[in-house]
């Protein structure tokens, strides 16, 4: 026995051909590598081939768990499909004599409707009551008897009763000096110690006789005693 010299191969002495790789014994070298180089991209197909196979039965198997999966979920739908709800009411329409049962599911919609509630606020209008005073109209006799009162007030000094006779003497009625007496806003105690100043500065006279001529122009008992302790009596 004798090795290939391609393959190493046991053959016949007299063998001119490999049994095993075919190779002719008496060829050249570079027979010899080209045979080699055959039945090395052999031996990688081989390998490819096996590789392949080894991927298509992968792809298999995981097909088979995703229908096995698509399958127990649709059972699930399935049986979560014959529970109803309260708003639901199913009619079952069933025939004895076929397989097929027909599911006819009425839904309910109930409509709320909400109604707004308003609310109109009354304006309350507060109607202020006016009230006008009347006064009542002043003659005009009454208002000159006033401002001829101011007038006299303004140089000299009168009592009460002698403003009114003053008025009177210029043609006033009794009615006008009066309003104009009551309304000219004198003080008559200044106006008794005014006219004490007035007698002292051009004559002399004592605490009563003063007093008695303060009295006699028209002040009272009590305007007069002022009138003269305004002067130093």
């Amino acid at each position: 026995m004798k090795k290939c010299s391609f393959c190493g191969a046991d053959i016949k002495d007299t063998a001119k051909f490999c049994d095993e790789c075919g190779a002719a014994q008496h060829a050249k070298s570079e027979d010899i590598e080209k045979v080699t180089t055959e039945k090395k991209n052999a031996n990688e197909n081989k390998g490819l081939v096996k590789g392949l196979w080894i991927f298509v039965a992968i792809v298999v198997v995981i097909c088979g768990i995703i229908v096995a999966e698509n399958i127990t979920t649709t059972k699930n739908i399935d049986t979560s499909s014959s529970d109803y709800s309260s708003d639901e009411y199913a009619n079952l329409n069933i025939d004895d004599n076929s397989e097929e049962v027909t599911v006819t599911t009425t839904t309910t919609q109930i409509t709320t409707t909400t109604k707004k509630k308003t609310t109109t606020k009354k304006k309350t209008t507060t109607k202020k009551r006016t009230t006008t005073t009347t006064t009542k109209s002043i003659s005009l006799g009454k208002l000159n008897a006033l401002e001829t009162a101011k007038d006299y007030l303004d140089y000299s000094n009168f009592s009460y009763s002698g403003l009114i006779e003053q008025l009177e003497y210029e043609g006033y009625t009794h009615s006008e000096a009066v309003y104009g007496a009551d309304n000219c806003g004198a003080d008559w105690y200044e106006q008794a110690a005014g006219s004490a100043k007035s007698y002292i500065e051009y004559s002399s006279f004592s605490r009563q006789g003063l007093i008695e001529q303060l009295e006699y122009e028209g002040f009272t008992k009590d305007q007069a005693e002022y009138g003269a302790s305004a002067v130093g009596y």
